[in-house]
C-alpha cells in the first residue's frame, strides 16, 4: 500500500482470514497500529477503526493531522476484539506494509 506524506484521506481495508475469508467484525472493534520500519514506538498506537461493512470485514481508518508526516516504510497490525473478549491480530501469517512516499508539496 503506499499514500503521500501529510495526507489524511480515510484508509479503508477488508480483514481476512489466511484462506482470504473476510473476518464477521459483528459486535467486534477494530484498532489500527503503525510503527515506521525500525522504530521503538508506534506512530499510531491502537487507533479506533470504523466498522463499514460487518459481515465483509471491511473498516475505514482516519488518519489524524501528524500520522502520515514521515516519509518510510511503515508496519500496520489490525487488532479485533470480538464481543467474547477474544482477540485476533491481523495480518497473522505475514506483515502489512505501508509506505508513505513524500510529496512534492511537502507536508499537506
Amino acid at each position: 500500500m503506499r499514500m503521500k506524506q501529510g495526507n489524511i484521506y480515510p484508509f479503508e481495508y477488508v480483514l481476512e482470514y489466511d484462506d482470504a475469508t473476510p473476518i464477521d467484525l459483528s459486535n467486534a472493534t477494530v484498532t489500527l497500529t503503525m510503527t515506521l520500519d525500525g522504530a521503538d514506538m508506534p506512530t499510531v498506537d491502537k487507533g479506533s477503526c470504523t466498522i463499514v461493512t460487518p459481515t465483509a470485514g471491511k473498516i475505514r481508518y482516519h488518519w489524524v493531522a501528524g500520522e502520515t508526516d514521515t516519509v518510510g516504510m511503515y508496519i500496520i497490525e489490525f487488532l479485533v476484539t470480538f464481543q467474547d473478549g477474544a482477540t485476533l491480530s491481523i495480518p497473522s501469517s505475514d506483515l502489512l506494509w505501508m509506505f508513505i512516499l513524500p510529496s512534492a508539496n511537502g507536508v499537506a
